[in-house]
C-alpha cells in the first residue's frame, strides 16, 4: 500500500470514529470530511460544513467552532506523522481574519511544520469553500505522549501531569 493510500485510509478512520463513533460530542457534531491530503507535501485539508447552531449572535460561524474545527483537522495529521494515538495539545494559536457566513462550508488545512522527538508544529489555515479566500490562519503545537500509553487506555490526570513535567526536562 502506498504512503497516500495508507495516508487517506487514516484519515477516513478518523473521521469515521469523530462523526460515527463520538456523533453525540463536539468532534461528531461538526461532520468533517476529507477535501484533500498530501502525504509528500504533509498535509491535510477537512471540510466543515456549516449548520445553523454553530452562528454566533451576528450571524456568523462562533470563532470556538473554528478553533475546533482546527484542532480536529491538525490533531489528526499530527496523530498520522507521529504515530501516537495520544497527543495532547500545547498551544493553538489563530487569527480570525474575516466572518464566515453559515453559507458556506469551511475548508481547514494544516501542515507539518516540523516534526521532532517529542514535539512537532505545524501550521494551519481556513479558507471559504465560496471565494476560497483565507477566513483565518492559526500555529499548533503538539507533544508526542509516552509511547507506553496503549492506544486503548485513557490517560488519567496525572499520568498526562507526568508527561508534561517529563517534557520540560528533555
Amino acid at each position: 500500500m502506498s504512503s497516500e493510500e495508507r495516508m487517506k485510509q487514516y484519515f477516513e478512520k478518523t473521521l469515521y470514529e469523530n462523526n460515527v463513533e463520538q456523533r453525540d460530542r463536539i468532534n461528531g457534531m461538526m461532520k468533517s470530511r476529507i477535501e484533500s491530503h498530501s502525504f509528500e507535501n504533509q498535509t491535510v485539508t477537512f471540510r466543515f460544513p456549516l449548520m445553523p447552531w454553530q452562528a454566533n449572535r451576528a450571524g456568523f460561524l462562533q470563532g470556538g467552532l473554528v478553533a475546533v474545527a482546527f484542532d480536529i483537522t491538525v490533531s489528526a495529521l499530527a496523530r498520522f506523522y507521529t504515530d501516537s494515538q495520544y497527543i495532547p495539545t500545547l498551544s493553538l494559536d489563530i487569527s480570525y481574519l474575516k466572518p464566515i457566513p453559515l453559507e458556506e462550508d469551511l475548508l481547514v488545512t494544516a501542515k507539518v511544520v516540523s516534526l521532532g522527538k517529542r514535539v512537532s508544529h505545524y501550521g494551519l489555515e481556513g479558507r471559504s469553500s465560496k471565494t476560497g479566500k483565507q477566513v483565518a490562519s492559526g500555529t499548533a503545537v503538539y507533544l508526542k505522549a509516552d509511547s507506553t500509553i496503549k492506544s486503548s487506555e485513557k490517560p488519567n490526570t496525572g499520568t498526562l501531569r507526568q508527561i508534561l513535567n517529563d517534557s520540560d526536562r528533555l
